[in-house]
């Protein structure tokens, strides 16, 4: 059975779809366990976005009278904030111990672009060499630095390239995509690319760019990570 991919799920959840392209795959739908599960995972994610905080870098900046009242409240508490530094410096603590997401590194060695597994209540970095199963949920999460867009997009081991879509940057700083992307049953290697531009690209100029080899577009920073599907 030849399964829907992610890019017509994201078409059909958003209403892309007009009613001769839907059919076949509601249809399918009714029939294929999977790709429900794949559709009501993608449901369940984005509703959980649109719950989620507002990012702090998009956030409205205090006035300087807030700013004030922050200062002296900073400065009434500095005597027992060192009070406090003083009694505990010098004795040793220890944490869990850290996992590094892996990252594709560009100009200046600054991560661009990292792939996590979600599992039921949480999500982990990529491990090295972890070979991953279809139905898997994958969540990117890229760092668009000075650059207005950030474009999402994947490649399987056939060469498929698909364009999940096109978000304003937020500004520096590692930020989650607002989405999460299931594996499907291809086998082999799933690349994803951030594609970095300052002005919005056209999908079938990244589509063009991401079947070259080696990859390139104008006028823009490319990071990938590549996944390996069994």
């Amino acid at each position: 059975m030849t399964h829907i991919s992610t890019l017509k799920l994201h078409q059909l959840r958003y209403g892309e779809l007009d009613a001769h392209a839907r059919a076949p795959l509601d249809a399918h739908l009714a029939a294929c366990a999977a790709c429900a599960a794949r559709l009501s995972h993608q449901d369940d994610t984005r509703a959980a976005f649109v719950r989620a905080p507002v990012p702090a870098a998009i956030l409205p900046r205090p006035t300087w009278w807030e700013r004030l009242g922050a200062l002296r409240a900073a400065l009434v508490l500095l005597p027992v904030l060192a009070a406090g530094l003083f009694v505990l410096r010098g004795v040793p603590t220890m944490g869990a111990p850290t996992v590094e997401a892996p990252t594709e590194r560009l100009k200046g060695g600054r991560p661009l672009l990292e792939a996590w597994v979600q599992t039921a209540d949480s999500a982990r970095p990529l491990y090295t060499g972890e070979r991953l199963r279809s139905g898997t949920r994958v969540q990117l999460k890229y760092d668009a630095g000075p650059h207005r867009f950030v474009t999402i997009a994947g490649r399987d081991a056939r060469g498929t390239v698909e364009v999940y879509g096109t978000l304003h940057a937020t500004g520096p700083g590692l930020t989650t995509a607002p989405f999460a992307l299931t594996l499907d049953d291809t086998k082999g290697e799933q690349a994803f690319f951030a594609i970095l531009t300052d002005t919005r690209p056209a999908p079938d100029a990244v589509q063009r760019a991401l079947k070259q080899s080696p990859i390139r577009m104008e006028d823009s920073e490319i990071a990938s990570v590549v996944l390996l599907k069994e």
